[in-house]
This record gives C-alpha cells, structure tokens and sequence, in this order.
C-alpha cells in the first residue's frame, strides 16, 4: 500500500512540474521513454521501462531526440558542446552504452531513422561515436532546420528561407530548387513538404502521397508550420489546425506549436501540450 501510494505521489509530482513548467520541446512514443526539455534547460522523462541510467538526464541541455522507429538508440541529447546517445542493443535492460561526440557550437540534434546528425555552425553532422574530428556534408551550410526520410536523402531548411536536399536526389532537388521565403520543413518516410511564399504546402516524393496532401491544402493560405507522421499532416494557418486523413483535428485547435512522432501529431499553446491525434 505504501509502495502504491509512493508511485501515485511521484507520478503527480511529475505531472504537476509538466504543466507548470514551459515545455520547450517534447517528444512522445509508445515505446520506451517520453521525454520534455523545459525552457530551462532540464531534461523530465518518463521512462516506465527503466531503459536510461540517471546520468542520461542530468545536467542542463540545449537539445534532444528519440528516434521515430527504435531500434539500438533510445534517446540522444546535446549538452553544451557534447552531444551523447544512450543506447539499449536489443533491448537489453541494464546494459546503456553511451555514445560520444564532441562538437563545438552545437545549436539542434535530429535521431531519426535510427541515425543521429547534429546542426552546428550551420553544418550538419552526422553523429559517428568518439569522433575525434567531425565531418559535415559539404553540400549543406547556414541549415537552420533539417530532415530525412526512409531511404536517408536529406533536405534542408537554410537562414536565408530557401531550401537544399542531398545532390545524388534529383527528385527532391528539382522539386525545391528556386523556392524562396520557405518558412518550415517537414517529412515522413517518404514525403517531404515545405510552407513557401504566402504560407502555401509544396511536396515532394511518393507521388500519392504528394497529391494526396497537396489537394489536401490546395485553398490553404497562411500556413506558418508544417508537422508530418506516417499517418497525417497537420498545418497550421490563420491559427486553425488543418489535417489531412479521417481524425478530427479538434484537439489540436488553439494550437501555436506542432510536433509529429511516427504515427501522432500533437498541439501546445504557450508551452503547454494540450491534444494529440495518432497514435502514441
């Protein structure tokens, strides 16, 4: 009974300090660990399976991620110049090797796909553990904003509202090339779609998933940001939520921020989550 009564108490408190706390970043999935960084810089996660040592969450971080499908990395963070992963090969509980790699002005880390890259300087990098001399992609540079899909091709949202995919990708090169004033990038497996010029969605990749989500948002105008699972696509534009697919976007009404895990879109107003779609 005490031991029932003790988890309640902790629960609450956490939930209590959530809530009361601005939510700077929060990333949800069903499996694992559900992690927020509040905008002083700490890292609260729940982690029903007890996968992460306390070390994992302690001290003052500038960023984190959880990757969409886990697989080996359950959750990588960046820490002044340091950016780290824990991982859990196989799902073996009580075993967390932490990955390493030093870089300097780190600003954002992305674990998607099972693979780890870090925005610095305006480069990205992919994470390599214990690399004593990072490498970035020389075809990227003043990145503010980055994604990839499935099959690794990454595109990029620059500084200067323009956007940059890998150069072996025609496909999504072409698509993106000339665009001007991009103002928010997204992804899913295999789509990647942009806000432009007067808050309109351009997509580009699997062409039935381009058409389904651009005749989705044909009359939307406005649109300030763009979020993208697997299973829909959230925008909003002239502060209503608009999605594509059969869930009811009533949820995520009143929302001024969007975030997507693999198979959910969620809402926050001023920090604060306040509706999901999906599933979690």
């Amino acid at each position: 009974m005490k031991l029932g009564l003790y988890t309640l108490v902790l629960s609450l408190v956490f939930i209590f300090n959530a809530h009361a706390t601005f939510v700077q970043k929060e990333e949800l999935e069903k499996l694992m660990i559900k992690c927020h960084l509040t905008d002083q810089g700490q890292l609260e996660c729940v982690d029903s399976e007890r996968l992460l040592p306390k070390e994992a969450t302690e001290g003052v971080f500038v960023d984190f991620s959880i990757p969409r499908l886990l697989k080996e990395r359950v959750l990588c963070t960046l820490k002044q110049d340091v950016a780290e992963c824990w991982s859990t090969p196989g799902y073996q509980l009580g075993f967390f090797p932490k990955e390493v790699f030093k870089i300097k002005n780190g600003t954002s880390i992305y674990n998607k796909r099972n693979r780890t890259f870090v925005i610095a300087s305006g480069r990205i990098y992919p994470f390599v553990a214990g690399s004593q001399s990072p490498q970035f992609y020389p075809s990227f540079s003043n990145v503010k904003k980055m994604e990839v899909n499935y099959d690794g091709v990454i595109c990029a949202l620059t500084k200067a509202k323009t956007v940059t995919c890998t150069t072996s990708d025609q496909l999504h090169l072409s698509a993106f090339s000339g665009l001007k004033n991009v103002t928010d990038i997204a992804a899913n497996s295999n789509t990647f779609c942009v806000i432009q010029g007067q808050g309109k969605v351009k997509c580009a990749g699997q062409k039935s998933d381009v058409d389904f989500i651009e005749k989705r948002f044909q009359a939307v105008s406005g649109a300030s940001q763009i979020a993208m699972s697997d299973s829909q696509t959230c925008v909003i534009a002239d502060k209503s939520v608009l999605c594509t697919g059969s869930l009811d976007a009533k949820d995520l009404q009143g929302s001024d921020k969007l975030e997507a895990g693999a198979f959910h879109v969620c809402g926050y107003q001023k920090g604060q989550r306040i509706g999901c779609i999906g599933q979690l």
